[in-house]
């Protein structure tokens, strides 16, 4: 799914319209989800131009790890309920990598 292609029309600069929002990939059985940084998440020293999805079995393990890698980092978007998530959150660690969390 590209920003453009999101419900709400992505709310972003058009020039991320054909951008990735949401990509997915199943690994031997583990769920990989990918996107391109939306300019609204910062630039990522070392990670540029993409930002790392964990898919979690719980909001309450979806919580937990959301407090662990932004703990010293930056919430970019709080964990919470969305249209597509039981919880999602975004954020990046003290290192700079970009990290989505994603609970269907």
């Amino acid at each position: 799914m590209t920003f453009g292609e999101m419900p709400d029309g992505g709310a972003l600069d058009p020039a991320y319209d054909d951008k990735i929002a949401h990509a997915r990939l199943l690994i031997g059985g583990r769920v990989l989800m990918m996107s391109d940084t939306a300019p609204w998440a910062g630039t990522h020293d070392g990670f540029h131009g993409m930002t790392l999805q964990v898919a979690l079995d719980s909001p309450e393990e979806a919580a937990d790890l959301f407090a662990k890698l932004s703990d010293g980092g930056q919430v970019i978007m709080p964990l919470d309920k969305t249209f597509w998530a039981r919880a999602f959150g975004m954020c990046t660690d003290r290192f700079g990598v970009a990290w989505m969390l994603n609970c269907e």
